[in-house]
């Protein structure tokens, strides 16, 4: 893995001289959330989402193979395309003090903005993988003490979006102004949906659900009867499900 920035004055030569042997190039992204609008918040996950086009618009001018490696290296080059490493992103409200607002309190709008990167993430083919940073009280969705552990807002998506939206991206498309992907496994396919406006939406499908968990502030709620239509709340995220998948009782 080499190191990348939003500057293709740094990642050309960078890539120029690496491109043979790196299978990855990084970039690192934070959005802060306190004292702005939420909406600034999420505009910044368009700008990332335009920094990771340009780096991906620069990656496909190199091979997907190399065809003259060096033999000198005594060793293998790499075996496919250079892809994207998110390998640092999260919410961090730096602040002036002793941890830099390294210690942070998250609040729900938080968790709709994590649910929207993760969205963003997993259906951007470019991106080979993505790291959040981090797990345990630096800039943490777990906070641990002396009393215990404990969950803090962001780690809900986290935990949803891993027990279901897993398996092949598929495509999804809806006229609302909502983060959409879908996922199909063996059995069933998965629509993640998240809502960060202040307004529930109606969302028509073309194929008859069977089931739903929706997350709101006040915790998440389980639906197992069949539906063509369903309101998604107002700061919530949602997941549909067709076909058979073992959902977990309401948490």
């Amino acid at each position: 893995m080499c190191t990348g920035c939003d500057k293709a004055e740094w990642n050309r030569p960078v890539l120029d001289a690496l491109h043979e042997f790196v299978d990855y190039i990084s970039l690192h992204f934070y959005s802060g959330t306190e004292g702005r609008p939420m909406e600034d918040a999420y505009r910044d996950i368009d700008s990332f989402a335009g920094t990771v086009r340009e780096v991906s618009e620069l990656l496909a001018t190199y091979p997907e193979r190399p065809t003259d490696f060096n033999p000198w290296y005594r060793f293998s080059p790499r075996k496919g395309p250079i892809r994207i490493a998110v390998d640092e992103w999260n919410v961090w409200n730096v602040k002036d003090d002793k941890t830099y607002g390294l210690v942070c309190d998250y609040k729900w709008t938080d968790t709709l903005w994590v649910a929207k990167m993760l969205t963003f993430l997993i259906t951007t083919p470019a991106i080979g993988l993505a790291n959040l940073a981090q797990l345990v009280n630096v800039l943490a969705p777990i906070r641990a003490d002396a009393e215990g552990a404990r969950f803090q807002p962001i780690a809900y998506p986290l935990m949803w979006y891993r027990r279901l939206v897993k398996g092949t991206l598929v495509e999804a498309e809806t006229s609302l102004p909502l983060s959409i992907c879908a996922v199909h496994a063996e059995d069933y396919t998965v629509v993640a949906l998240v809502n960060h406006y202040e307004e529930e939406m109606t969302v028509g499908l073309e194929e008859e659900f069977s089931a739903a968990v929706i997350l709101t502030e006040s915790g998440s709620r389980t639906l197992r009867n069949a539906f063509r239509e369903i309101t998604i709340p107002r700061e919530s995220v949602a997941f549909l499900v067709l076909g058979k998948c073992n959902l977990p009782v309401n948490e």
